[in-house]
């Protein structure tokens, strides 16, 4: 395996509806604010559909991205989904 996407593709293929993210409860904030579970098998559809995406836009091998999000589920969606790709994701 070479890439954080293919180690996180192999756990969820192992144990897809183990929990791959945990939000706690927090009224104040503005994404699930009630708390949620994402498990490793909705994370890894949510990350191919991305990359369906980001691979349509022409983005694949070679190139670079910065991502402007807050540490937040939609972070490790893209996160992945780029890498999956080979794009680099930088800060």
């Amino acid at each position: 395996m070479n890439s954080v996407f293919e180690v996180f593709q192999a756990t969820a293929a192992r144990r897809p509806d183990a929990p791959f993210l945990c939000v706690p409860a927090r009224a104040q904030r503005d994404y699930c604010p009630e708390g949620a579970e994402f498990s490793y098998q909705w994370m890894l559809d949510q990350a191919l559909a991305a990359a369906r995406g980001y691979a349509e836009a022409g983005y694949g091998h070679g190139h670079r991205i910065a991502l402007l999000l807050e540490n937040r589920p939609a972070f490790f969606v893209h996160y992945l989904a780029l890498n999956s790709l080979g794009v680099a994701i930088v800060p």
